[in-house]
């Protein structure tokens, strides 16, 4: 793409407007006569900076064209333009060079009286051998800018830069910048992760983690992608809840969060009410049953609002299981506890854009960020989706035999069959039950082949002169 410029001209004296400066005064005419011309060119890309202007345009033709439209248009303005200043055939004299690539400006910055080798690419040496023989015979000074690429900074470089990646762009690759920004704006919206944005928009990984790692408010508040311990959890959905309640003081009087969540998929639903008494215990499982379904069992704390006979009458009715954890122990209810962490993370992400809004409004659109959005790399389905359909992928078609230590003997027991396991855990059948155990206790069962037996003396000395009699004859 050629590139004339036009420099160094003469400005001309305006009486009227005395109040403004000179220069002041010449930067807003000339800025005027180039916003009318690059109206009237179309695809060509003018951009004026100073007493400067480049013209750009994918052909020759409407390079000629745009470039005649800008020195008739600046002329008429009163400007008197220098003859010599005017560059329509390399090499440029005023040279400056702005590019996204860290490599091409690496490369611009080396190539004078560079040397190049062989190159098995022939167009890339083409292209090398232009840019030698440009740098080389310049005689003026250029300076060459990196710009980082895919920034929302605003300014007449970054805006130039990104009219000139549209410009250069193949066809086949035209798609992506919407893709690209609407993954952006996804992620402005909702704070996804990486694997939700990798789901959502088909973009690779590297697109994605670079769309979170430039979101300011995911640096402050990272959402992890990885499962919790080894805590005992359902095999289908809908077995095993844990529930608890947490609190999140920006809601004011409603700061009380009831948070149930279901250990198979992870779908989380929560609800925000005015104190943790067992009444809203009650209300907040009635809405969780609406969005989720009914668990055969649910597992909570010690806690008055749990222990009460309201509570266990309610789960009775309901033909709920209850069970309690072990006394002011966190690492019981690991999941949820976790859960717990990737709600507030969440909410802390989306608050900018929604900190008028209500606590139910800030909850809905948080819940509905964990539950139809994040998902992890291992597995691209998000909880609602493995929640309400069968994942094959989260069962185990065999049963491999496992060797499982016991943490009281400190013994290797086995071999047992292995149900099924994740990070960090894994669910066994032992003679004495299944178990839900720590993944670094289970090593696989290996069968041990018996060596075949040794030959006797004898025999292995009959068989070796054999062997020598048979070789002496040939």
């Amino acid at each position: 793409m050629a590139r004339p410029t036009v420099n160094c001209f003469q400005s001309p004296v305006s009486p009227r407007r005395r109040n403004v400066s000179l220069l002041e005064e010449t930067i807003l005419l000339r800025k005027r006569e180039v916003m009318t011309v690059r109206a009237a060119v179309g695809e060509a890309l003018i951009l004026h900076y100073m007493d400067d202007v480049l013209v750009c345009a994918p052909n020759d033709d409407l390079l000629s064209h745009a470039l005649d439209l800008t020195i008739d248009s600046l002329v008429a303005a009163g400007f008197e333009l220098q003859e010599e200043k005017i560059q329509r055939m390399p090499p440029w004299k005023h040279l400056g060079l702005e590019t996204d690539s860290a490599y091409v400006a690496g490369v611009v910055s080396r190539a004078e009286q560079a040397v190049l080798s062989e190159v098995s690419n022939t167009a890339l040496f083409n292209l090398l051998s232009k840019l030698v023989n440009l740098v080389s015979h310049q005689e003026q000074q250029f300076y060459v800018m990196h710009i980082r690429s895919h920034t929302d900074l605003p300014g007449f470089i970054a805006e130039g830069n990104r009219r000139g990646d549209a410009l250069a762009a193949p066809v086949e690759m035209a798609p992506f910048p919407n893709i690209f920004g609407q993954a952006k704006i996804s992620h402005q919206l909702f704070h996804q992760n990486a694997p939700g944005l990798v789901r959502q928009f088909h973009l690779t990984r590297e697109q994605a983690q670079a769309i979170v790692a430039m979101c300011p408010s995911c640096q402050q508040h990272t959402l992890p992608a990885l499962s919790a311990g080894a805590n005992p959890r359902g095999l289908n959905s809908c077995e095993v809840w844990q529930m608890d309640v947490t609190h999140i003081m920006s809601f004011g009087r409603q700061r009380y969060v009831h948070v149930s969540v279901d250990t198979f998929s992870g779908a989380v639903y929560a609800s925000a009410h005015t104190g943790e008494k067992s009444s809203d215990a009650m209300k907040h499982l009635i809405q969780a049953f609406s969005f989720l379904g009914i668990p055969k069992s649910i597992k909570t704390d010690n806690g008055p609002t749990y222990t009460s006979k309201e509570f266990r009458s309610f789960l009775q009715q309901w033909g709920v299981e209850h069970k309690t954890g072990i006394p002011y122990s966190l690492t019981g209810q690991a999941i949820l506890e976790r859960t717990h962490q990737n709600l507030k993370r969440v909410l802390s992400q989306q608050h900018q854009s929604l900190k008028l809004e209500t606590p139910q409004i800030q909850l809905s659109k948080a819940l509905f960020t964990l539950n139809f959005l994040n998902c992890t790399f291992e597995n691209l389905n998000p909880p609602i989706v493995r929640h309400f359909r069968e994942n094959c992928q989260l069962q185990l078609k065999a049963k491999p035999p496992v060797m499982v230590k016991d943490p009281a003997t400190r013994e290797t027991e086995g071999p047992h069959d292995l149900i099924t396991w994740g990070h960090g855990y894994a669910f066994v059948s032992t003679p004495s039950g299944l178990k839900w155990v720590p993944a670094k206790w289970v090593k696989p069962f290996i069968h041990k082949t018996p060596k075949p037996p040794a030959e006797a003396p004898q025999v292995a000395s009959a068989a070796w002169r054999r062997r020598k009699r048979q070789t002496l004859s040939f």
